[in-house]
């Protein structure tokens, strides 16, 4: 059985490499981490990921959000929010869309393992 594959969307190396342990232990592999929405449009072209976990601040031009947006144009790729940030416009630009989804940080690991089972059993 192949595992489903995550890429893992986030500017803060610490919590990237936690994300990896957590996801790992649950039986994903990550199939990358990216610290910009550019770099994470570029990723999910190419290796076609189950699953984007993305943070909402991000290094570069784009935000989480305006990622997140261009990704579910170019593929229906579910889209998992991990952020410390809960401001009302975000989190409500974020819910347009039921392929994205929403967990705030810090997110325990049977809470990130709660959430993935839930998105990738619902495609």
């Amino acid at each position: 059985m192949t595992k489903q594959k995550i890429l893992i969307v986030e500017d803060e190396a610490i919590i990237a490499v936690d994300l990896k342990l957590k996801l790992e232990l649950g039986g994903y592999e990550v199939a990358g981490i990216v610290s910009s929405g550019e770099a994470a449009l570029d990723h999910v072209e190419k290796n076609k990921p189950d699953l984007v976990i993305m943070d909402i601040i991000l290094d570069g031009a784009m935000n989480g959000v305006e990622a997140a947006a261009e990704i579910s144009k170019r593929c229906p790729t579910p889209i998992l929010y991990l952020s410390a940030h809960s401001e009302k416009d975000l989190l409500e630009e974020s819910q347009k869309d039921t392929l994205y989804y929403y967990l705030l940080k810090p997110a325990s690991r049977e809470e990130l393992e709660q959430a993935v089972k839930r998105i990738l059993k619902q495609e």
